[in-house]
């Protein structure tokens, strides 16, 4: 248990950390020049049920007043540090090895100590939503959580965004100090909020490496790379000035006060009225006459209906009967197939504004607003072509909450649609800065920062479906250098970095052997692992789902990253990866590839081997025929009689054909073949 004559449990503990926690809030509202809210006095990453890493010193840190001597107990060593002129104090004891439970003891201006405190490997697992994608969320989830009772595994999760209790949203454009949140033991309690990647790969590994793995989860779904790298790495790359002009350009908004979910309603209502003749008129009461509104049908499946490439204001308007009994009772709004920002209407009550992405909208209608009889739906939408109002429209529908069975208002068929303002003749739209996540510096400011100089032993890193400002050459020197960058500030300069290299994100395999699309970024998820001192990439082409940009298959990626961990960091005897390219021969007017890490033999899963193309030197890639020989694969086509260029599942939507007998599947590649 964690005790405290200041902090922890106690009181006035609780009375300082909820006191730095509200005033955040504060200080995202004020100017720049304002103080710093006060720190508590022992990092919240020191507390009950922690990892700390094995082997390496351990830095602890907090605050208290400017002056104040702090001696930090832990395992029999003892070390003690002076807080500076801001209050920081921080000092750091020796290496110690895999083991615990031990405490943990502060002692100063107040005393605090931590329970249960075990030392082991620390993992930072960070990125984008399949990082953030819990095990409640992975596959088989009920009998993974029943499961799981693995007390050696622990968790510390970091706010999304960094946005500790009381703050306002807004996105941190300076690196910050603490991060409040706690460290869980895994439990079927507990498990299915852990980081399911994270998790699997720490329960795979536990199987070979018997020591506590502790999990540190920073990630946030949609993130850009530019968000995860401070402000020196960012400066170093010249393409990207314009992102840095962004974020002075929310620093001074912060300064001026226009910030908030308050003042931007405001900037988007200003815009609505000053550009749209429907907001001004007001087509969204129930009593506006419609009649000379386009009349059409939505379909099961069917896209953009009636819009096939109107780009600018479309409003649309529904009619439904609601039920006598249903009157003065909470429904729920759900539509479906809307892209763009749109915003909602009830029987000329405004209920909903969204914003851009593909989502189900749902919406709580009070019941205040649900009367018996003819209800008004009225939708409008900043569409572009082909992203008005789409299906599958039977998804869309009222709900009648709390009814069991429940009772739903289906929102298929007729409605109406009126087109406003062409997209041509309108400024851009209010981009609401101050909570946007792709932001250079702001996650790494809010979420990475204040967690820095705890050592670790790595970091698993699952990014790349949202794109980087400049493409894959951009994300070529940013990735290697943010690597760099987190290890420094993490003081764990030999820390491995593990990355997982992007699945298949839906869609039929690529027909045209030209067409890379996610290939390229894949390459570069590639290139730093197998260039970069201690770090590696997991091949998972073939889990992704057709369907689901969120494959739920996390057992195995999971696994894949412990064997390559296993094999590389622990010296293990496994096979840890799939086959790797080693050589290209042309021999008449075929090619022979060599393959590395064959597995015990090559394996073809499906009809035949496919995924390979080559190119002579006009560049004009083909589907080459393919066959297994020994443990390389013989290429060939009619149409290539001098092969110069080979490639395998370098496309957006790749086969993945080729295995070794490990089950391991092959890693894409896209060479020139040397004379």
């Amino acid at each position: 248990m964690h005790t405290s004559s200041g902090r922890g449990l106690g009181a006035s503990g609780i009375a300082s950390i909820l006191l730095y926690a509200g005033s955040l809030g504060l200080a995202a509202a004020l100017h720049a020049q304002n103080p710093p809210p006060p720190r508590p006095f022992l990092n919240p990453l020191f507390s009950d049920h922690m990892v700390l890493q094995r082997d390496v010193e351990t830095t602890v840190w907090g605050w208290t007043q400017p002056g104040a001597a702090v001696n930090v107990t832990l395992a029999g060593q003892t070390a003690a540090a002076v807080a500076d002129a801001q209050g920081k104090w921080l000092t750091r004891l020796g290496a110690l090895p895999a083991g615990g439970p031990h405490s943990l003891t502060v002692s100063g201006p107040q005393t605090e100590t931590v329970e249960d405190v075990l030392i082991g490997d620390v993992w930072v697992c960070s990125g984008q939503s399949n990082m953030q994608m819990t095990v409640a969320a992975s596959m088989n989830a009920r009998e993974e959580i029943a499961a799981a009772e693995h007390p050696q595994i622990r968790q510390f999760s970091v706010p999304w965004c960094g946005f500790n209790p009381g703050h306002t949203g807004v996105m941190h454009t300076e690196p910050q100090d603490v991060v409040i949140s706690r460290w869980e033991v895994c439990s079927p309690e507990t498990a299915g909020n852990f980081t399911a990647v994270g998790y699997y790969f720490a329960r795979e590994l536990r199987k070979s490496v018997d020591v506590p793995v502790g999990l540190i989860r920073a990630a946030v779904g949609g993130s850009s790379i530019v968000s995860w790298c401070s402000l020196p790495v960012i400066q170093a790359v010249p393409e990207l000035k314009g992102q840095l002009d962004s974020l002075d350009t929310l620093r001074a908004l912060i300064k001026e006060g226009k910030t908030g979910e308050a003042y931007f309603a405001g900037v988007v209502k200003e815009w609505w009225n000053e550009n749209d003749p429907g907001t001004r008129e007001g087509w969204f009461q129930p009593d506006f006459d419609g009649g000379a509104w386009r009349r059409f049908t939505v379909a099961e499946g069917q896209k953009a209906a009636d819009l096939p490439r109107y780009n600018g204001v479309v409003w649309f308007r529904k009619e439904v009967e609601i039920p006598p009994d249903w009157a003065g009772r909470e429904v729920k709004l759900c539509l479906t197939g809307i892209y763009e920002p749109d915003t909602e209407w009830f029987n000329g009550a405004e209920v909903a504004a969204f914003g851009q992405g593909w989502i189900n909208r749902w919406t709580t209608i009070p019941g205040d607003l649900v009367k018996a009889g003819r209800a008004v739906i009225a939708v409008r939408v900043l569409a572009q072509p082909g992203t008005g109002y789409q299906g599958p429209s039977a998804a869309s529908r009222i709900e009648l909450t709390g009814s069991k069975p429940l009772r739903t208002i289906p929102l298929d068929g007729d409605r109406s649609l009126r087109e406003s303002t062409p997209r041509a003749g309108l400024p851009p739209f209010p981009h609401r800065l101050d909570n946007d996540f792709q932001l250079p510096t702001v996650l790494y400011n809010g979420m990475l920062a204040p967690l820095a100089p705890f050592a670790i032993r790595g970091a698993l890193w699952y990014q790349g479906e949202t794109p980087c400002p400049g493409g894959s050459p951009v994300h070529r020197r940013l990735l290697p250098a943010m690597i760099a960058d987190w290890r420094a500030r993490f003081a764990s300069p030999e820390a491995w970095f593990l990355i997982v290299q992007l699945p298949v994100l839906g869609g039929r395999p690529t027909e045209d052997p030209g067409h890379t699309g996610c290939a390229e970024i894949r390459a570069v998820q590639w290139e730093v692992g197998k260039t970069v001192e201690h770090a590696d990439t997991a091949v998972i082409t073939d889990l992704g789902d057709p369907n689901d940009i969120h494959p739920k298959n996390k057992q195995d990626v999971g696994r894949r990253l412990a064997l390559i961990a296993q094999a590389r960091i622990f010296g293990r005897e496994v096979e840890y990866s799939g086959p790797v390219f080693r050589a290209a021969t042309v021999e008449g007017d075929t090619v022979r590839i060599a393959f590395d890490h064959v597995g015990g033999g090559l394996v073809v899963r499906g009809e035949r081997c496919e995924g390979f193309a080559i190119a002579g030197d006009d560049q004009k890639w083909v589907w080459a025929e393919a066959r297994l020989d020994g443990d390389g694969v013989r290429l060939s086509s009619p149409q290539v009689p001098a092969p110069r260029f080979v490639r395998y599942d370098y496309v957006d939507v790749p086969r993945f054909c080729l295995y070794n007998k490990a089950g391991l599947p092959a890693a894409p590649f896209n060479v020139r073949i040397e004379p």
